[in-house]
């Protein structure tokens, strides 16, 4: 909160609230808003610029990667991939997460009969299935080190060998791989292979979902969408805390906050600020007391200021010390040493 007559920088994504209006500042003309869009909905800049490359993307026919933190709606991306035309058909996904130990050959390449003990029969894995389409294989970080080394080399030329075959198969097949893990992080620790990242990267930069904090204009829609009531009725104060709020766990822990208050309070008609969780009230407080004590206690300055710097302070301030001494950031006592050295008396201001 700001004193009345007290001046702060906005930066880019400031949240603003005038009464009972909050807005959110941006820099610049504004962008088209596309809450129609299937897999990336928002007016956000880094929302737009986002969807705009992945749009672009699709219509390619290169690997990529898609990254974000956990919550950023990689899912909303996955199922847009599916169904949108570029793909040719839809997309084939796969969560790598889901899969068992040991099993994620088979699944990704297909097995040939008589591979192991159960492999009666051949089975065709999701490489053949998205032959033509495009694979998206979500939580790419949890793949087995021995699958990424196969996966590198399908990348390479579109190649690969099922478990148990003696002959390459070859399909036309575009990999999308989604992580909320840091690639470069486990490369570094030997979890993941720094050369089919670096195989990935080749292609085309990733495409990087942005976080919650980072498209703060869209957090009331998506909360209208999870509320999933007609017009709910919302106060300033209500909103302020949603913008505020860091959201760590991005549209995750949104739905989740949002779910939580409808289950504690069905049926309310109007939705103040005191019904959202704690963590989220608390945090708007906490900003709003160190705003207040910066405001109140300005940075104490090092530099001495110039006698008339003083004398415009002690003007505009009607020759009150302790006020004019704080807007020029200097303690009380060595305010009133440098208005002796300089022989101007805070008395004659009040005179005045």
């Amino acid at each position: 909160m700001i004193s009345p007559g007290a001046t702060t920088e906005l930066f880019d994504g400031s949240v603003i609230r005038i009464g009972d209006t909050v807005l959110v500042f941006r820099p610049g003309a504004p962008v088209e808003a596309q809450w129609a869009h299937p897999g990336l909905p928002g007016g956000a800049p880094a929302v737009v610029r986002a969807r705009r490359r992945l749009t672009s993307l699709l219509s390619d026919t290169c690997h990529f990667l898609v990254l974000g933190e956990t919550g950023t709606g990689k899912e909303f991306v996955a199922r847009w991939i599916a169904g949108a035309p570029e793909t040719s058909e839809g997309a084939v996904i796969l969560n790598c997460a889901h899969l068992q130990r040991g099993t994620a050959r088979a699944e990704l390449f297909g097995v040939e009969r008589g591979a192991f003990t159960d492999a009666r029969e051949a089975r065709s894995g999701l490489l053949a299935e998205a032959d033509g389409r495009t694979l998206f294989l979500d939580e790419l970080g949890e793949l087995e080190p021995q699958v990424q080394a196969e996966l590198l080399r399908f990348l390479e030329d579109g190649r690969y060998r099922p478990v148990g075959g003696t002959r390459e198969r070859q399909v036309r097949t575009r990999v999308v791989g989604a992580t909320n893990a840091d690639l470069d992080g486990l490369a570094a620790q030997g979890t993941f292979r720094g050369d089919l990242l670096a195989r990935f990267r080749a292609s085309t930069a990733e495409v990087r979902l942005p976080p919650l904090r980072d498209r703060r204009e869209d957090l009331v829609t998506w909360a209208r969408r999870f509320h999933e009531q007609p017009n709910p009725q919302w106060t300033a104060g209500f909103v302020e805390c949603l913008l505020l709020y860091p959201w760590p766990t991005n549209l995750r822990g949104l739905a989740g906050a949002i779910r939580t208050l409808r289950r504690e309070h069905p049926g309310e008609e109007t939705l103040r600020s005191l019904h959202l969780p704690d963590p989220i009230q608390s945090h708007r407080a906490s900003l709003r007391a160190a705003t207040s004590s910066a405001s109140a206690s300005p940075p104490t300055r090092t530099s001495s200021p110039s006698a008339e710097e003083i004398a415009a302070a002690l003007s505009a301030h009607k020759g009150n010390v302790k006020a004019a001494a704080q807007s020029l950031g200097v303690e009380r006592r060595r305010f009133y040493r440098l208005c002796e050295s300089m022989k101007l008396h805070p008395e004659h201001f009040r005179e005045r």
